[in-house]
Order: C-alpha cells, then sequence, then structure tokens
C-alpha cells in the first residue's frame, strides 16, 4: 500500500511538471526574461510607454532641452531641440548607455535627465525626473 502511494505522488507530480514545462518547450516562440528595472534593460532595447512628457532643462539660463538621435545603437546630439517648459507627446522610450531616452519625433529622443514630469496614458504619472547638477 505504502508503494502505491508513494507511486502516486511521484506520477501526480511528473504530470504535474510534464504539464507546467510542455507549453514552454513546444512553443516556437522566443521567450525573454523582464529586467529587474528599465535600466538594466540591454542598449537598444525600446518600449511602448504612450503619453505626454515635460521637457526642462536644469541647467541655468537654458531655453532650450537638447533632442538626441539614434542611428542603431549610436547615438549622437540632434541639431535640433524643444522649448524648456514645453510639452510633448512620447510613445517609446529607449535604454542607451544605462540611461532613457522618450521619443517626441521619429528619430528625435529627450533625455530622462531633462524631463519634469511625464503623465502616462495608463494613467500613471511621474513627477520631478532625475535633476542634473
Amino acid at each position: 500500500m505504502k508503494l502505491s502511494k508513494k507511486l502516486s505522488v511521484l506520477l501526480a507530480s511528473v504530470s504535474m511538471l510534464t504539464f507546467a514545462v510542455a507549453p514552454v518547450i513546444g512553443s516556437q516562440k522566443t521567450q525573454t526574461a523582464q529586467a529587474a528595472t528599465a535600466y538594466d534593460l540591454p542598449d537598444g532595447t525600446i518600449v511602448k510607454a504612450p503619453g505626454s512628457l515635460m521637457a526642462l532643462n536644469f541647467e541655468a539660463g537654458e531655453s532650450n532641452v537638447f533632442l538626441w538621435t539614434f542611428n542603431g545603437n549610436q547615438r549622437s546630439l540632434s541639431n535640433r531641440g524643444v522649448q524648456n517648459h514645453s510639452w510633448w507627446y512620447t510613445d517609446e522610450y529607449r535604454v542607451f548607455d544605462g540611461e532613457k531616452y522618450y521619443r517626441v519625433s521619429t528619430n528625435e529622443w529627450v533625455n530622462y535627465n531633462d524631463i519634469d514630469e511625464i503623465d502616462f496614458e495608463n494613467g500613471d504619472f511621474l513627477l520631478g525626473a532625475q535633476i542634473r547638477g
């Protein structure tokens, strides 16, 4: 009796394990692990984040916020900027060299350090991005 009870428990455990693992093994889709934080994402990772942001250059006397462009994983300073204290629609952010950049046009991005507020369409709100020293 004890042997059959142990055998039943073992078979039940194996069948549960097979059920839990089978969909993952049988799937042809690539699965990725989620990063612990947004800054743990690999360079070039783009994440959907629709909403609006307030561009704010925290450096005294600056009237514009610099924009950045990306060619693959290469970042360069754009020849354009946005007005300080202005609101812009954003739909994505990306990570480069451990910093976040929010997209405000086709290939122009605002650095997270130049953002004062972000109001996401899902109801999340961020006030007071990191202030540069």
